[in-house]
């Protein structure tokens, strides 16, 4: 006799990756539904900003792991006695989920199906790749403020997560800011990488330039030459004096160099160089009224004045060590959107560089708001998607995986109602992009010149971070020439493409990269092309001529929800979705597809509702992170 669905939930394992704000919601309906055997990934602790949505959570259990937490709330929830059944009775693991010696392949086996409740592409990507090896269905969601979706992954019957092209934060071209800012982010990225300049490794900056260089920017000297050192303990008189001649040169003398050289003609907009010594007038050394402490001084927009009393009390406090790390002229120093005084400084640069340039300025919130690229997180789009999560459970374990295809649906969580005034709108799943090289296994093309990349560039920037391989081992025919953390083949990564032994990497070659921990092989084509150093799009091309992301046309988008923080800052973190990197915030909600017509949209839960994005051969702004072949 068939078990009935009340007897396949009592018996079915379950895995939950991410235990925030998604997760959460998931645990309640999971032991509300009955549900007795689940186990629970997350590498993160409690911090007193998740208690807001994440309800499981408490005050005092600020800084214990959220899976801990969760799972024991879980429990509590659940109408069976752990003590009957207490083998795999939510189980939590406190860990990365991309620690293969822990979550690889035979531990993904174990279970029946996968429940995502992750943050970031890096993450993602992994867990789609051990379900498609595993053979076990993976149901994904993300949300974005009032936005979100679900949708459900099965090898061989549907998209994977990497199907189809994912749009990537918009890159800016140096030269837009470093000289004709147009926008108030261009002047926030100026701000952030002035902050690494002044603060942290000087030549980890943009804006950094070499003393043996022609044309040096007259502010490199004040700025850089005459940093002073920490150990001296300077002066308020001292700080004042610096921070007068930093601005000076940044916001005076380098101004009137470039128009003076008439870089802006021609231009809407003619820049204006700053007064500093009328504006910095008020200044006493030693005094430190910063705007940001004044009231609703977050709020607000400084003047341009309280812009430069805000950045002398920010010299004074980094070089007084107050909120300063022990060295702040190294690399751990640099911008997070999340330190008060790194965002205080970026405001206040960005506000003065703006107004130079005539571009509006913006209050501390305003600027941390472009600076983070956040849509806050809502509980109640969480527990929209969670429950759809659970219900599309169900539906597999009802009529078993092989039936994925035809029971499950992608759905999309909206703002505002359809024409039949309907909030959730259902769409079909769609079968398998035979040009994708992660279930089809079809062929990359890499365009990059091998004369000047080197192995080292080639494994860091194109394998591990734009392909989200692991542990790649690389092969030229029959021979190997890496393999991750293999001592021997070191000497190989500082060595060019072409001088790579086997008869190096050249026009036309064939790479094998394999990854066991994923499961995976890929094979590699490659092509010459020589990249100008400052080209925008970047020195390596993936991919060609393939798919890309649609733009949305007369006011209609199409995509999914964002729900991917920074990987520059998060890259390993599997989390949920607490604060949420947009790639086009003025992007229009997502359109489902007609019935029975195919959507050109994004899979995946990761990416800007509406934001789509053109193929850096078109635009010059970026490749996508998915890669789809001809």
């Amino acid at each position: 006799m068939e078990a009935s669905l009340v007897d396949k939930i009592e018996q079915a394992a379950i895995l939950v990756v991410g235990a925030g704000g998604i997760g959460c919601e998931l645990l309640k309906n999971l032991a509300g539904s009955g549900f007795k055997h689940v186990e629970v990934i997350d590498l993160d602790t409690i911090d007193v900003s998740n208690l807001n949505r994440q309800f499981l959570f408490r005050t005092h259990h600020v800084g214990k792991p959220k899976c801990t937490v969760a799972c024991e709330a879980a429990r509590d929830m659940s109408p069976h006695s752990p003590h009957n059944d207490p083998v795999g009775f939510y189980v939590a693991h406190h860990g990365n989920v991309k620690d293969n010696d822990r979550f690889g392949v035979n531990f993904f086996k174990r279970f029946d199906v996968v429940l995502n409740a992750l943050d970031n592409v890096d993450a993602r990507r992994h867990v789609n790749r051990l379900c498609l090896s595993a053979e076990i269905p993976l149901i994904e969601a993300g949300t974005t403020g009032y936005l979100g979706q679900t949708t459900v992954i099965m090898g061989k019957q549907t998209e994977c997560y990497e199907c189809q092209p994912k749009p990537t934060q918009k890159v800016y071209p140096i030269c837009t800011i470093r000289s004709t800012p147009s926008m108030p982010v261009h002047c926030i990225v100026w701000g952030k990488e002035l902050y690494k300049l002044m603060f942290g490794s000087a030549p980890d900056s943009m804006l950094f330039e070499d003393e043996e260089g022609d044309e040096k920017s007259t502010f490199m000297s004040p700025v850089v030459n005459e940093r002073l050192k920490v150990e001296e303990k300077p002066s308020p008189e001292k700080l004042l004096k610096y921070t007068k001649s930093a601005l000076t040169a940044l916001f005076t003398t380098e101004i009137n160099k470039q128009l003076g050289m008439d870089r802006y003609k021609g231009a809407k907009k003619t820049p204006v160089a700053h007064d500093i010594e009328a504006m910095a007038k008020g200044l006493e050394a030693g005094v430190l009224n910063p705007p940001s402490e004044s009231e609703g001084g977050e709020k607000r927009v400084w003047t341009n004045e309280e812009c430069c009393q805000e950045i002398y009390c920010i010299v004074s406090e980094m070089y007084t060590g107050a909120t300063s790390p022990p060295d702040i002229f190294s690399s751990s120093v640099a911008f997070d959107k999340d330190n008060h005084v790194a965002m205080r400084f970026v405001t206040a640069a960005s506000n003065l560089r703006a107004s130079v340039f005539k571009i509006e300025t913006n209050s501390y919130y305003t600027a941390k708001g472009i600076a983070g690229n956040i849509i806050p997180a809502i509980a109640t789009t969480n527990a929209i998607v969670a429950g759809q999560e659970v219900l599309e459970l169900m539906k597999i374990l009802k009529h078993g995986k092989d039936k994925v295809m035809e029971v499950c649906k992608f759905t999309y969580c909206l703002r505002a109602k359809t024409r039949k005034g309907f909030f959730l709108q259902p769409t079909s799943l769609q079968p398998p992009n035979e040009k994708c090289y992660v279930c089809k296994n079809a062929r990359v093309v890499v365009s990059v010149d091998t004369k000047t990349f080197t192995l080292e560039a080639f494994i860091d920037q194109v394998l591990k971070k734009k392909m989200s391989f692991n542990s790649p081992i690389l092969q030229i025919g029959c021979d190997q020439i890496y393999e991750d953390g293999e001592p021997e083949y070191e000497q190989n990564l500082v060595k060019t493409l072409e001088n790579l032994p086997c008869g190096g990497i050249k026009d036309g070659t064939t790479l094998v990269v394999e990854d066991f921990e994923q499961d995976m092989e890929v094979n590699i084509n490659f092509v010459q092309m020589e990249f100008e150093e400052d080209d925008e799009r970047g020195q390596f091309l993936i991919g060609g001529d393939r798919p890309v992301v649609k733009k949305a046309e007369d006011g209609k988008g199409e995509g999914g929800a964002v729900d991917n923080k920074s990987e520059e800052k998060k890259e390993e973190n599997n989390d949920d979705d607490d604060d949420i990197e947009v790639l086009d915030a003025n992007a229009p909600p997502p359109v489902p597809a007609a019935k029975g017509k195919k959507r050109e949209r994004e899979n995946g839960v990761d990416e800007a509702a509406g934001a789509g994005k053109k193929s850096k051969k078109d635009t010059g702004e970026g490749v996508e992170e998915v890669v789809l072949l001809e």
